[in-house]
Parts: structure tokens; C-alpha cells; sequence
């Protein structure tokens, strides 16, 4: 298009030097007269043909030099929200290759970069850039985008239903060509959000009235598409309620042999049945993956996922068969991998694929691996103690037993409600041969957790291991007296069998059995009595006995009893000579051998997640160590393993590389330049909607006994979890000015206003059959921590008890007592969100 008269000045300067004079149209310093009013969209149409090769080649050099990049001197924060916002609107509709490729391939990086920015609806970089991504799709990758931006997923209270609805009709077809018929991901994703809590049956109407009136079709084929798509009549269905005002027809309406079985296996998940028989086939026979009829199977899946973004089936699926088949055959790890991979690559935020990966590496004997993959696991899911749990056991089993105890140390700071962090940390300390200090935290835990079986037999095994045996033995009789334990009960046995008295340990294996047939560590542990039993006195009745169980559990797939088996005819001739012979597994003595070696990798050899998970862990040691030369020590040690550029860290990473730099400077003790410096990251980079930057510079402002300007906070932020972190952050703050003149009346407005919050929170975890916490956000692990470390050490029970003036002090001291701490599980419970 040849550009008009007032453009023509313009144009001319664009021609020859195009990057710079694009970079003043974008900046809006171009004198354009009576078009000033213009968006930069209408400008661009006005002047160029769409596709235009010279406004792709300037456009898309342009935003590959701003991304992640500082805000321009020339231009204040708020002017810039506005330049980008322009910018992505502006090229939205004008075909541009180059910058389409960007758009599509820098998805994570633009996300991370422009969530900052977010000033409310009309001021939203980020909603316009994913305005501008949905036209410059090709191919179905963005399918799972759109479906969570229509559910409300992807950020609170931010409103981009009409983004995902337009996403899905810009989608390609599954050949890469403009569909003409209407998406089937986006009928499920409406169909969804029906049931979704909280969905006004109004708004949801109209709606669906927007995407029929953006199709023309006749009620018939809405009907023909829809009913396929909606749950069974038995069920309770918002969608089909409604849909009866809107299509009165499909009252009534069956599915027909009309639709194509093509329509159907689209838009209609892979049965739960199905799912099963493939995962029990894997278990038993799998080489049967590469049949043809499993490979099928997988495509079903794949394509049900890529048609409507719907990932929970591929994803539960693809997760249960990796460890399956790998678990069956060792040999088949590739494959393995190959699944766990796909399920990552479209679920990444769910923790059960991290854990999942690491077992499927390890199985291929790619350890290092596996713990790479969770040192990443620890960051994306700071709140996850199941994580920091597998973490520090796979480092305790290669090896590093250092790394393996700090992270316990910090999981146990971190989760002081979780028992599986202190038996973890009991077994390495046991595994370093320091029974005193082992002794001490399973005596600990046991007075903290008394009903827990896991803390009296780690107590039981210390005292094994320092050579107590009657006191060892002491611990198990109580336990088994006390309750009904197997696990107590199978360790009395084992312990008894070890001090020659197999009799005895059979008698308790039986008595188990009465409580629990089924249990093979009891079958196990009796087929090892009478194995010993009928060594000595050549009983073959006793010995066929114990045989028959460990064929019983060996056809089950239990490993201990295929590999007992194996070597069982050897042993038991063995055993009729030397009494000294006892069935112990194979494996012990290598297990031991490997413990005993120390393997600490150098900087250069680690991956990026493990440099800053190690960064995490010098923080913590650094905050807790009184000693300043040991501090200066491990601050630089943690300087040392930060010490790259930011274009080598994975995105996902930034923000905490960010936040812990700072946090650095704040434990060398220059709090006035740790202030400054997340103040820049905030000014200078708009990275102010992190919400780890903001908690950091909090937490300066704390130490400076600064605490202006904290009540307008909240207002950068939708995410109930990162609100409830401000406020726990808030009420530091406000106490920490008490000494300066403000009341206490302020704290104690805070405090009463935090508690319901943190019993919310704390209610939502649940305990897992060995003590372990089940925690799902950020907000709960931060509840639990207050609702354990402030409240109930201070006896506060409710709201109420908070306006006692004896008890309001008891928290106050409390808070007090353990603010970095505080400070420290604030941080961790919000790394997940910072980006």
C-alpha cells in the first residue's frame, strides 16, 4: 500500500534505516499531526501491506532485542506498560512471518517478561501479546494454552476467556491449514468451564451464544457436536442443564451413527478401563510396547490431547506407564523416557512427572541425571516435600551424603510437620556413621510423632547400629504393645533372627499374618525364619514352606523374592553347615560399600538447577550460622555457583536466581544494598509482579526498619496464595516498626486477620501413610508452617485467643524467635508463582 501524505516523512526515514525508524514510531515519538489519535495498528495498516517483508524484518528485530530486556532511559515505567502493549496489538493483524516465529517460538520467555508489567485489563502487555500469538499460529502446540486461559488456569482474576476462545478458532487443523469447522478443544473447554465452581450459568450463556453466532450453523449440528461431548445422563451436568435453554432439542437427543468414529475419537478421551489394561499389560508382558496395538493406543491419546489441549489423560497415563514398563524391564528405559518425556513436555507443573522422571533415569542407570531433574523438581515445587524427601534419599544413595544431609536440614525447617524428613535425615546420618546425632533425631521425633512406626524403628535401628541391642529391643516391644504396627513388629523379628532366635521371630511373623495376609514384607520376613529354621534342623517340611512363600510373592513381581529364589538352594545347603548364614538379601553389602563414598561435583560439572538449589541450601546455612568467617565462607561459595550470564539460565529459573542474589547481599549484612538492588529489578526491569522480588525487598525493608509503602502491595497481585504470603510478610514488617513508635495494636489487627487464612491453608495438607506431608501450593505449606511454628507453639487456638494480651505476646516473641526462618519459607513457598 503506498502511504498516505502524513506517513510519507515517516516511510521515507523507514526505508533506509527501518530498525531505528520503526523504534520511534513504536516509541511514539514520531510527529504524525492530526493521525497523533492513531493506534500503532492503524498506522501500520495504513502504511504497509500485511505480510510486508521490510515491517517483519524491523518488528521482529525490535522485540528480540527487548525481550527480558531494562526499560528504555528515555521512557518512565507506566510509558513503557503502554509501547508494548501497542506494539503487540499493533502487529497482531498485519501476517508477520519473522515476528510469528518469535511469538510462537519465545512463548515462555515473553510470558516471564511481560507478566510484570500488568496494570489492570486496559493496561496488559501480556493479554495483548497473547492477542497477537493466536493469530500466528501453525500447528496445535498452544491447544493446552487456550483451554486453560477459558478455564481461568493460567492467572486469577485476569480476563482472558475471549483470548482462549479466539485461540482455538485461529488453530490450525491437524494438517496445519486454516480449520473451517468449529474446534472440537473448544467446545470441551466451554463444556468444561460449565462445571467449573464459582461459573454464573448467565455469563456462560452468553458465551456460548458469542461462538454460535460466530459460526453459522443450524441447531442440528450444535446438537450433533456437543451431545457426544457431555457426561452421562446419570450424572449431574451444569452444561447440560443449560444447554437445554439454548438448544431446546437436545432434551431428549441420543447420540447418533451420524457422527464419523474420526469426530468421536477426537473429541472423546481413552476410557479409564482402557487406560488400565494397557498399564497391567505393560507390568506383565512389555514387550508388548511396541506393538502396533499399543503404539495406537498412545496416538488416541496424543490426539485427544492436541484436539482439545485436555492433557489429564495423556498425562496420568503416559506417567504410570513409564514406571511400569521400566520397572517390569530395565532394558526398555527409552521407551520409558520417551513417555515420561511427552508427559512432561505437556504437563510440566505437576509434580508426579518430576518424581516419575527421576525413577525412570535412575532405572536407566543415569543417576546424575535423576538428580538433576529434581534439584529442578526442588525449585519448580518449593513446597513439595515429597520432592526434597526423593532428593536427599537418591543423594544419600550415590553417595554425597553432605548434600544429601543439608537437604534434610532445610526440608525439616521447612516442614516441621513432616516425618519423613527427619527419618530421611536419621538414615543418612546413619549411613555416615554418626549414631549419637542420629540417636538424637529419631529420639526427637519420636516424642513429636509417637504413633509414628517409621521414627521407632529408625530409634530401633540407631540403637542397633551403636550396639544397644536390649535397648533396641525395648523400643520395638513397646511399639508392638502399644499398637498394632506391622512395621514395628516385622523389625522385632528381623532384630530377633539377628541375635539368634529365629523361634521367637516366627512366632511374631505368624501373629502379623493374622493381622495382615497380604503384607509381603511379613511373608518375606517369616519365609527367612523358617528358611533358617529348617537349615538347622533339616526339616523339609519347614523348608518347602518357606519356598512356596517366596514363589507366591515372586509371582506377584515382588524383586527381594525373585532374587531370594534365585540363590535359595545354594543358601539353604550352605545353611545346614554354618549357622552363620542368615538369608540376607544380595544387595546389603554393596549398599554399604556405596554409602561410604563421598561425591561432591565440581561447579562446572553441575546443571543450572543444581547451582541454584545448592545456592538455596549456602543461603540457608548462611542465615543460621553465628560464625562470620564461616559465613563469608559459604556466601561465597553461593556467589560462586550464581556466577553466570542471565541468557544461560532457563527461564523458569530467572526469577529465583534474581530473588536469591539478593538475598545473598542481605546475609553478608548489606541490607541497604540488597534494598537498592530489588528495587532495580522492580524499576528498571519491570519485573515488579514477581512476587519473590517484592518479598525480598520486604525483607530488607525489614532489616532497615523500613515500612513504608507496604499496604499497597496487594494490588500487584490476583493469586490468593501470594497474597496470603504478603500478608505473613506484612505482619514481619509492621512488628519489626513496633520498636520505632508504631502501635501494637496495628500487629495485632494483622495478626487476627492472618489466623483464619493460616487454619484455611494448614487444613488443606494430609499426611501420607508414612507421616510424609501431602502439600499442593505455596499457601499451604506456608499455613502449615505458621499454624506449627507461630500459633500453636504460642497455645493460640483461635482468633480469639489472639486479643489476650498474654497470648498476643507469646506469639510476638515467637515471630520474633524465628523470623529469617519465617522469611525463608516465605520464599520457598512462593518461587512457584514468581514468574
Amino acid at each position: 500500500m503506498i502511504p498516505s501524505k502524513i506517513f510519507q516523512e515517516w516511510y521515507e526515514s523507514f526505508v533506509s534505516e527501518p530498525e531505528s525508524a520503526f523504534d520511534r514510531l513504536v516509541h511514539g515519538v514520531v510527529p504524525l499531526g492530526v493521525a497523533a489519535p492513531l493506534t500503532l495498528g492503524e498506522i501500520l495498516y495504513d502504511v504497509f501491506e500485511p505480510g510486508d517483508i521490510e515491517l517483519d524484518t524491523a518488528a521482529a528485530t525490535w522485540l528480540d532485542k527487548h525481550i527480558l530486556g531494562e526499560v528504555p532511559n528515555a521512557l518512565t515505567l507506566d510509558r513503557w506498560v503502554t509501547v508494548l502493549e501497542e506494539f503487540f496489538r499493533g502487529i497482531a493483524l498485519m501476517e508477520l512471518p519473522k515476528t510469528g516465529e518469535i511469538l510462537r517460538n519465545q512463548h515462555r520467555r515473553l510470558c516471564l517478561w511481560l507478566h510484570g508489567f500488568y496494570e489492570g485489563p486496559d493496561r496488559d502487555p501480556e493479554g495483548a501479546y497473547l492477542l497477537a500469538l493466536t493469530r500466528s499460529q501453525n500447528d496445535q502446540r498452544f491447544s493446552k494454552l487456550w483451554r486453560r486461559l477459558i478455564l481461568g488456569y493460567k492467572t486469577a482474576g485476569r480476563p482472558y476467556l475471549g483470548v482462549g476462545i479466539l485461540g482455538f478458532r485461529k488453530m490450525p487443523g491437524k494438517d496445519g491449514r486454516a480449520s473451517a469447522d468449529v474446534p472440537e478443544g473448544l467446545l470441551q473447554a466451554l463444556l468444561k468451564l460449565a462445571e467449573e465452581p464459582g461459573v454464573k450459568h448467565i455469563k456462560w450463556k452468553q458465551t456460548l451464544r458469542s461462538v454460535f453466532a460466530a459460526y453459522r450453523r443450524t441447531e442440528k449440528y450444535w446438537v450433533e457436536r456437543i451431545l457426544p461431548m457431555l457426561p452421562d445422563r446419570r450424572q449431574q451436568s451444569n452444561a447440560r442443564d443449560w444447554l437445554s435453554i439454548l438448544l431446546p432439542s437436545i432434551v431428549g437427543s441420543t447420540s447418533s451413527g451420524s457422527s464419523s468414529e474420526g469426530y468421536l475419537l477426537r473429541t472423546q478421551a481413552v476410557s479409564r478401563e482402557t487406560c488400565e489394561y494397557w498399564v497391567q499389560r505393560a507390568r506383565k508382558s512389555p514387550s508388548e510396547c511396541n506393538s502396533v496395538e499399543f503404539l495406537s493406543f498412545l496416538e488416541q491419546h496424543r490426539d485427544y490431547a492436541r484436539t482439545t489441549g485436555d492433557a489429564e489423560y495423556l498425562n496420568k497415563t503416559f506417567n504410570n506407564l513409564s514406571t511400569s514398563i521400566v520397572r517390569a524391564d530395565r532394558k526398555m528405559s527409552d521407551i520409558s523416557l520417551g513417555l515420561i518425556g511427552e508427559a512432561l513436555e505437556w504437563v510440566p507443573s505437576d509434580s508426579r512427572n518430576w518424581i516419575s522422571y527421576a525413577i525412570v533415569l535412575d532405572a536407566a542407570h543415569r543417576k546424575d541425571d535423576a538428580i538433576s531433574a529434581l534439584w529442578e523438581a526442588r525449585y519448580r515445587f518449593a513446597y513439595e516435600p515429597f520432592i526434597r524427601n526423593e532428593l536427599g534419599r537418591l543423594l544419600r544413595d550415590d553417595g554425597d551424603l553432605v548434600t544429601s544431609e543439608s537437604v534434610f536440614l532445610e526440608a525439616i525447617s521447612h516442614f516441621p510437620n513432616d516425618v519423613v524428613c527427619r527419618t530421611g535425615l536419621g538414615e543418612t546420618l546413619r549411613a555416615m556413621e554418626r549414631f549419637d546425632d542420629a540417636y538424637v533425631v529419631y529420639e526427637q521425633a519420636c516424642r513429636d510423632f509417637p504413633d509414628n512406626s517409621f521414627c521407632r524403628n529408625g530409634l530401633a535401628e540407631t540403637l542397633r547400629g551403636m550396639g544397644q541391642f536390649n535397648e533396641a529391643l525395648e523400643v520395638y516391644k513397646k511399639a508392638c504393645r502399644d499398637s498394632t504396627d506391622l512395621a514395628c513388629r516385622s523389625g522385632l523379628a528381623e532384630l530377633l533372627i539377628d541375635l539368634d532366635n529365629p523361634d521367637e521371630a516366627e512366632k511374631i511373623y505368624r501373629e502379623a499374618l493374622k493381622l495382615d495376609g497380604q503384607n509381603f514384607y511379613i511373608k518375606s520376613g517369616l519365609a527367612r525364619a523358617l528358611s533358617i529354621r529348617s537349615a538347622r534342623t533339616r526339616d523339609i517340611g519347614l523348608r518347602d514352606e518357606a519356598k512356596s512363600i517366596l514363589q507366591e510373592l515372586a509371582r506377584k513381581g515382588i524383586r527381594s523374592a525373585v532374587s531370594g529364589l534365585r540363590y535359595f538352594d545354594a543358601q539353604w545347603e550352605q545353611a545346614t553347615t554354618d549357622p552363620t548364614v542368615k538369608f540376607r538379601k544380595s544387595s546389603d553389602s554393596r549398599a554399604v560399600k556405596v554409602l561410604s563414598v563421598s561425591g561432591i561435583k565440581a561447579i562446572a560439572k553441575m546443571s543450572i538447577p543444581e547451582r541454584l538449589g545448592r545456592a538455596m541450601i549456602c543461603l540457608w546455612q548462611a542465615e543460621r550460622t553465628e560464625d562470620h568467617h564461616v559465613t563469608a565462607s559459604i556466601i561465597n561459595d553461593a556467589n560462586a555457583l550464581l556466577d553466570m550470564f542471565e541468557d544461560q539460565i532457563p527461564d523458569d529459573l530467572l526469577s529465583a536466581f534474581v530473588e536469591i542474589r539478593g538475598l545473598i547481599l542481605l546475609a553478608r549484612g548489606d541490607a541497604r544494598r540488597s534494598l537498592s538492588y530489588f528495587e532495580d529489578q522492580i524499576k528498571t526491569y519491570g519485573r515488579g509482579s514477581w512476587i519473590s522480588v517484592r518479598l525480598g525487598m520486604i525483607r530488607a525493608q525489614t532489616l532497615l526498619g523500613d515500612t513504608e509503602g507496604v499496604d499497597d502491595l496487594n494490588s500487584h497481585f490476583t493469586s490468593k496464595n501470594s497474597r496470603f504470603a504478603l500478608q505473613v510478610a506484612k505482619v514481619i514488617q509492621a512488628l519489626s516498626g513496633v520498636s520505632s513508635g508504631s502501635p501494637e495494636s496495628s500487629v495485632q489487627t494483622l495478626l487476627i486477620a492472618l489466623y483464619p487464612d493460616a487454619v484455611k491453608f494448614a487444613s488443606r495438607t494430609r499426611l501420607d501413610i508414612k507421616g510424609g506431608l501431602s502439600v499442593s501450593s505455596g499457601g499451604e505449606m506456608l499455613g502449615a508452617f505458621l499454624q506449627t511454628r507461630w500459633f500453636r507453639a504460642a497455645g493460640i487456638q483461635s482468633s480469639g485467643d489472639l486479643e489476650r494480651p498474654d497470648a498476643f505476646h507469646a506469639v510476638i516473641t515467637q515471630i520474633s524467635s524465628i523470623r529469617d526462618e519465617t522469611f525463608d519459607v516465605i520464599s520457598n513457598s512462593t518461587f512457584s508463582l514468581a514468574a
